[in-house]
């Protein structure tokens, strides 16, 4: 099984890691948890429904 390569840049960080450690991870995170997974669908069928709102932020506080 593959170590875990971590390389930093000045602006970037890259991080390569095996499939079979990634999943494990994701399982951790909760990702492959149901509800999750049944809430990201609900919202690619809003997406494509057109029913989504812009949230208007203040620019005084998100620099662009």
């Amino acid at each position: 099984m593959a170590d875990i390569t971590i390389e930093i840049n000045k602006n970037k960080l890259k991080i390569v890691i095996d499939r079979d450690r990634w999943e494990k991870l994701a399982g951790d995170l909760g990702l492959y948890n149901e509800e999750f997974i049944k809430s990201v669908k609900r919202g690619l069928r809003d997406y494509k429904k057109k029913r989504v709102h812009m949230i208007r932020v203040n620019p005084r506080y998100y620099p662009r």
